[in-house]
């Protein structure tokens, strides 16, 4: 370990979790606070190569005793939360919250939280501010990279070379290769370089890197304070100008860690950066804040209270004496307990504990957060989040991989509709099966219905181009009588979402003309979706949708909360003149369409809106089984819209 305590780590260590906290709790001063995480990476990187190294230089490392340090440093604290907040829930949580709650206690207490939390990145996910353990995908990544770790070095101290310049070329090139795979695979799959560790692993080995070269050399103090104040300002500039738009980590990331490896290499102890007494009190009980601040995070949001500065303030005060509280009476313990001359007992300790809590998560998980614990009304409402797709046959679909297309066939034949569009055609298809004989082929796929194009949000493996030109090559091959009716979820593409999910959107289109280039994003919209359309309607009947109005919020899911927080709420609405300005480009653009070929529109207000507003929920019935998909239940009102197209 280091031979002395070093002021300058655990003062980073407090800039670190007040970014993070800051961030999370929406202060707008800090919109690039989630580099904190990376400060951390970078910090625990140094740590443990301090320790590894070290050890192996003195011929006396352990790897049982530095799996069981890493324990006492993480399991307690974590294990009290976990378990708080799996008592919290029983009281307080609705069913399909309290399943979410204990399928993440599982993930967190077995350190595979960031598998789970990256595969839950599907569009129908709980968005992440309801995630109560969201966070600890950071603990998972850190402790996966623990159990490699120290292996890795004692294999190539014991078969490779022994010399410390050696090891640091060995951490340069996988420092190296991790990067170079940040950097390729971010812009193309976010949710992988984010949550896991080979595009990660980088960071912490920056910080073995800085160890290892900082034991070789000494800054003079004049290079000291130049390095330190480098580094400083390279997290500052980060933290307060980089925003959630960027494709994280990336290569940007190597704006923060530099500046902290810079500000470790600088090694000032007295730094007036570092050193204040309250950064050192808030570093000590970083990593408790960091635990707690963010379940107060999502507290606030649970009992709509986010919004409100005043309790903005009581959350970020709460959390940092929660960390307080945490530090001194669990972390501080339990380190006395987890010592090297108890190691079985603290072994022993730190597998029942997470025995115990993954299990009692998996229970959970598995019994659907226990439905009887709550009325049966909450029950009732909370279930109708999965009241959604009812229609829809297994098997088809359109493969990203392989671009093969199989369309469903919804009924019996002959085909006499096509519905085609997105997740929200498959919301709704129901109700066109209710209201109008005969079979329906539907097509459905995360794009915008415009030949030659794809979605911002997607990525560049989502074959818009390929999924829209195989569905209109099948519909040509179907009779000039059989209709289409086109369903989108306009407004994302033109707008973005309105439910709280921090993501880049926008239309991406393919072989645009000089004219066309020079149009902005409106007027190209403006002009390509009646292209598209119109095109459609040349050899057969088009009908679209006009937009379903989008609650913002997801509807099952917060009546349910509401009612279990004692709130007697039963309606959930939007405001009519809310959704006409949201969707006034797309109504226009529809509109357009219908001007210049004649296509069909029909018109969900009517059905859904009245007296104003627009009802997500009324007399306590669920319309939506999120923030804007319609619900089985709630697409039967649509029912009579699409009987005027027997006429």
């Amino acid at each position: 370990m280091a031979k002395t305590f070093r002021n300058d780590i655990n003062g980073l260590r407090a800039y670190a979790v007040l970014a993070v906290m800051l961030y999370h709790f929406g202060v707008p001063l800090m919109p690039g606070g989630f580099i904190g995480v990376d400060i951390f990476f970078v910090l625990s990187g140094f740590l443990m190569t301090s320790i590894i190294a070290g050890g192996l230089a003195k011929g006396n490392f352990s790897v049982g005793l530095f799996y069981l340090g890493r324990a006492r440093r993480i399991i307690p604290a974590l294990a009290v939360l976990c378990a708080v907040l799996l008592m919290f829930g029983w009281f307080w949580l609705a069913p399909s919250d309290y399943t979410m709650l204990g399928k993440h206690t599982t993930g967190a207490m077995s350190f595979f939280s960031n598998f789970t939390l990256k595969d839950e990145e599907g569009y129908f996910d709980a968005p992440s501010q309801t995630k109560w353990l969201l966070h600890t995908w950071s603990l998972s990544v850190e402790w996966q990279f623990y159990l490699i770790y120290p292996l890795l070095l004692m294999l190539f101290h014991r078969f490779v070379a022994r010399k410390p310049h050696h090891l640091l070329w060995l951490l340069i090139v996988l420092a190296a290769l991790s990067l170079i795979a940040c950097g390729i695979v971010s812009p193309r799959n976010t949710g992988f370089a984010f949550y896991l560790l080979p595009t990660r692993a980088w960071e912490m080995l920056l910080g073995g890197i800085v160890y290892l070269y900082g034991q070789r050399v000494r800054l003079s103090m004049q290079a000291s304070i130049a390095s330190e104040s480098a580094g400083m300002a390279m997290i500052a500039v980060a933290a307060i100008t980089f925003t959630t738009d960027l494709a994280w980590p990336g290569l940007y990331a190597l704006l923060p860690t530099v500046g902290t490896a810079l500000v470790l290499l600088a090694a000032h102890q007295d730094s007036p950066f570092t050193a204040h007494p309250w950064l050192q009190r808030i570093g000590h009980w970083s990593y408790s804040i960091y635990l707690w601040h963010w379940p107060v995070a999502v507290g606030l949001g649970y009992f709509a209270l986010r919004d409100s500065p005043f309790w903005v303030v009581v959350g970020i005060v709460t959390s940092l004496g929660l960390g307080y509280l945490s530090f001194r009476w669990v972390e501080r313990p339990a380190r006395n307990y987890f010592t090297a001359n108890r190691w079985q007992h603290g072994t022993r300790a730190a597998l029942g504990t997470v025995i115990l809590l993954a299990g009692l998560g998996a229970i959970v998980d598995h019994r659907d957060g226990l439905p009887g614990r709550v009325d049966r009304a909450i029950a009732t409402i909370d279930a109708e989040a999965g009241n959604n797709f009812k229609r829809l046959p297994p098997g088809c679909g359109f493969d990203r991989e392989t671009q093969e297309l199989v369309p469903c066939i919804i009924g019996k034949e002959p085909i006499r509709w096509v519905v085609l569009g997105d997740s929200h055609a498959g919301a709704i298809v129901g109700a066109v099966q209710k209201a109008l004989p005969g079979g329906i082929q539907y097509y459905s796929h995360q794009c915008a219905i415009i030949f030659g194009s794809d979605l911002v949000s997607k990525g560049r493996n989502n074959h818009c181009d390929a999924f829209l030109t195989k569905m209109w090559a099948q519909i040509q091959a179907l009779p000039p009588e059989v209709s289409i009716i086109a369903i989108n979820r306009y407004s994302v593409h033109t707008r973005g979402p309105n439910e709280g999910v921090r993501k880049p959107w926008g239309v991406r289109y393919t072989g645009l003309t000089p004219e066309e280039q020079k149009l902005d994003a409106d007027a190209l919209y403006r002009k390509k979706l009646p292209e598209t359309l119109c095109t459609m309607q040349k050899n057969r009947r088009v009908a679209a949708v006009l937009p379903i109005p989008e609650m913002g919020i997801d509807v099952p899911k917060t009546l349910a909360r509401h009612r279990m927080v004692g709130r007697d709420v039963d309606t959930i609405s939007l405001p009519l003149s809310t959704y006409a300005e949201r969707n006034a480009l797309v109504i226009a653009t529809l509109k357009d369409a219908r001007r210049q070929c004649g296509i069909t529109l029909l018109d969900p207000v009517p059905y859904l809106c009245e007296g104003g507003q627009c009802y997500g929920a009324k007399d306590s019935q669920p319309r939506y089984f999120d923030d804007d998909h319609l619900s089985e239940y709630g697409n039967r009102l649509l029912v009579p819209m699409f009987r005027a197209l027997k006429r």
